[in-house]
């Protein structure tokens, strides 16, 4: 059947919609697998290569981006689902903005297909996703939902972020939409998809290469020291839903009775004499440094803060034995804010470094607790340089580079969790890890203890939620090692800034002259020159469809 010109093309956008219906619907099922609570490291890799196709083909942009902002909107609190502590309006706000930042390298990438032509056209997208993970992570401080996470498995990739931190994880497997795209839109004979898919091919096989390279000649083998772990008895199984209210009120400044104010301070003290003798047991059975997870020990007051210190200082020093003791400090006057500090005492009984946590979390903690330390607390003790930071402190990559310049050759990390969360932070911290050269020790309450290496060799891991019996012990690594990134920085993100800024320039100058901009990393095929020629003059025929 033969169709008047304005038919021909309302079938071929029908077509199109159609088609594209199947990629939208992927993607919004591989999404919440993606990222978040519920990781499947290849999905990761999958979903930018199934959206990246969907913009490109849809006949009409505005369609196209509204369909995958919502695509991006509906399926985040999904994705995170139980992971922010936040109340639905915050978490809302959260996913409609991260809508957005999500969307614009999909954005740039579609733009650009039609105004740069060549292979150095798939730099586009993981560029512009960096960048704007980047930009992101400058305003937050911290790299939360970095897609680098999510491979915290794989380990010959993860030593990439020994170079170029979590940034060059991402760039690697952003960079696969692109290419594929272009493959799958003109085929093997079009010679700039081959040089894509040949130039990304061996960059990969480069990071595997080095990986497996740093894995096996540059593994830790000097001397060892054993560290342990003690979590304190579970508070929940002595604390009524009231006790906990009223705790809860106590943390947010509100006003409370001073009768179960009291009862509640007792509560909390029954649970400490276990917590000191699992302690003095690690020490007795050959630990050098025992650890506890974030806020081991609540205070309500300054005189109970200080004999809860004393108590702590006088086992460390019949043992001998450093301890990272955690405490906050939960004043019942309301004009007084909290304070969550880790303390490195030495076997001697002497309080070497108080550390106040930096980044408290927002909503839920921030607003009511003092500021933090400025920089991870840093000591050298017998053995090794030990650092410390509290939880939340260990997703921020810039703030944790400062232990990196300061060689530090062990940290330590108490954090508190929840079961939606504890596979997902441990996995962020074992990435700082590898980005700074130090071996890690992070026990967790309430989520995953973990101690790992400095190339994220998992050396203990203890689940909270599967034993009673709390306590971990591990031989941790002395030295650390130099990586690159602890000394450059954060140059690829801004390398990738910038040629985002450049890709931009390119596709205004291209769109107002009418011409694509060429960039070759090869000489074009001859043999390629129709199908080229046919596929640039399709895409600039879609591209000056009405939006």
């Amino acid at each position: 059947m033969e169709f008047p010109d304005g038919g021909s093309k309302d079938t071929e956008r029908r077509l199109r919609i159609s088609a594209g219906f199947p990629l939208l619907a992927a993607a919004a099922v591989l999404l919440p697998l993606s990222n978040g609570r519920w990781i499947i490291p290849l999905a990761t890799w999958v979903v930018p290569v199934v959206l990246v196709r969907y913009l490109r083909t849809s006949p009409k942009l505005w369609r196209g981006v509204l369909a995958v902002y919502l695509v991006l909107f509906v399926t985040t609190p999904v994705t995170w689902l139980g992971l922010w502590p936040f109340p639905p309006p915050v978490i809302a706000k959260i996913a409609a903005v991260g809508a957005v930042y999500s969307l614009v390298p999909y954005l740039l990438d579609r733009f650009s297909e039609t105004r740069i032509q060549g292979a150095v056209q798939t730099l586009v997208f993981p560029c512009s996703a960096v960048a704007v993970e980047f930009l992101a992570s400058l305003r937050s401080e911290t790299s939360w939902g970095n897609l680098a996470y999510t491979q915290a498995d794989n380990l010959p990739l993860l030593q990439l972020a020994s170079i170029a931190g979590v940034w060059g994880i991402t760039f690697v497997m952003l960079w696969l939409a692109p290419v594929l795209n272009n493959l799958w839109r003109s085929g093997w004979s079009d010679r700039r998809a081959r040089t894509g898919v040949v130039v990304y091919g061996l960059v990969v096989a480069a990071v595997v290469l080095f990986g497996s390279w740093r894995l096996i000649c540059c593994a830790p083998s000097g001397e060892t020291f054993r560290a342990a772990t003690v979590s304190p008895p579970e508070i929940l199984d002595i604390t009524s839903p009231e006790d906990l209210q009223l705790f809860q009120q106590i943390m947010m400044k509100q006003e409370v009775d001073e009768v179960p104010a009291a009862t509640l301070r007792e509560t909390f003290n029954s649970t400490y004499d276990r917590l000191f003798d699992d302690t003095r047991r690690e020490a007795q059975a050959g630990a050098e440094l025992v650890v506890w997870p974030e806020a081991s020990l609540i205070s309500f007051d300054d005189e109970q803060d200080a004999a809860l210190i004393e108590r702590a200082k006088r086992l460390a020093s019949e043992e001998g034995v450093y301890l990272g003791v955690t405490i906050a400090l939960i004043p019942v006057d309301s004009e007084k804010l909290n304070e969550n500090r880790l303390l490195l005492i030495s076997p001697s009984g002497e309080v070497l470094q108080t550390y106040w946590k930096h980044h408290t979390v927002p909503v839920v903690e921030q607003p009511y607790a003092i500021g933090g330390s400025r920089t991870p607390a840093v000591h050298q003790t017998s053995f090794a340089t030990i650092g410390g930071v509290i939880c939340y402190d260990m997703d921020s990559p810039r703030y944790l580079r400062h232990a990196g310049r300061e060689k530090v050759d062990v940290l330590v990390a108490p954090s508190g969790d929840w079961p939606a969360i504890k596979q997902l932070h441990p996995r962020m911290a074992v990435l700082r890890a590898v980005e700074q050269g130090f071996s890690l020790v992070r026990p967790a309450n309430h989520g995953l203890t973990v101690a790992v290496d400095y190339q994220g060799r998992i050396l203990g891991r203890l689940d909270h939620y599967t034993t009673s019996d709390r306590r971990m012990s591990v031989q941790v690594p002395k030295r650390g090692t130099t990586t690159v990134y602890a000394r450059t920085g954060d140059l690829l993100p801004w390398a990738c800034l910038a040629l985002t800024v450049i890709s931009l320039v390119l596709s205004v100058r291209s769109r107002s002259s009418g011409h694509s901009t060429v960039l070759r990393w090869s000489n074009p095929d001859p043999r390629a020159a129709q199908s080229e020629t046919h596929s640039t003059s399709r895409l600039a025929q879609r591209s000056s469809d009405p939006m």
